[in-house]
């Protein structure tokens, strides 16, 4: 099952709630009775890479000063559990199977109380692109997902208390291509 987009404290907390929508519609996307699809060729450093680059895309639908960032914009306790490898299928039991990757961050320089505008900028961004797009609303927020051509899946969440975060899943790689993949702390509006 992916993906966990968990924060490590504080505001985090509260974001973990209001994700689990973005949680339950990336992981019905990876769960059924099939295998997983396995990219043999894709390793954690080229997943890694593929999503910094979606995020890049995500951020330039965003005003000037976007970026993305680790630490949460406004809370020094509201950083993201940075993501990592996780099973495909963590329901097998086998711990030599496919893996993922998981990226999580918060969007900092948008204006004071435009979650909601930006994440409607993203979607607009992603949809005129022709990214097969999920739009879903959980509690307090939003949720837009994209599935990119590689198999990805990015998350754009409103949390409906003024913050917008943005996730990524890769597609499934082999457990042998984990290893030495690296995440920037923030990632700015190309």
């Amino acid at each position: 099952m992916r993906p966990e987009i968990a924060p490590r404290t504080g505001v985090g907390r509260t974001l973990t709630a209001s994700a689990l929508g973005a949680v339950v519609l990336l992981a019905a996307a990876c769960s059924s009775d099939e295998e997983p699809h396995v990219d043999t060729a894709l390793t954690e450093v080229a997943a890694a890479a593929a999503l910094v680059e979606y995020f890049g895309e995500a951020l330039s639908a965003l005003p000037e000063g976007a970026s993305l960032t680790l630490a949460h914009p406004s809370s020094s306790i509201g950083a993201f559990n940075p993501g990592g490898v996780t099973p495909c299928d963590d329901n097998d039991g086998d711990a030599a199977g496919p893996v993922f990757l998981t990226l999580n961050y918060w969007v900092s320089g948008i204006p004071e109380g435009g979650a909601a505008q930006e994440l409607d900028a993203i979607a607009a961004y992603w949809d005129d692109r022709d990214r097969p797009l999920v739009r879903r609303s959980s509690g307090e927020g939003s949720t837009a997902v994209a599935t990119m051509p590689d198999g990805s899946a990015i998350v754009a969440h409103d949390n409906g208390r003024g913050s917008l975060s943005v996730s990524g899943t890769s597609a499934c790689f082999p457990r042998a291509n984990a290893g030495a993949g690296g995440q920037p702390e923030v990632i700015d509006r190309p």
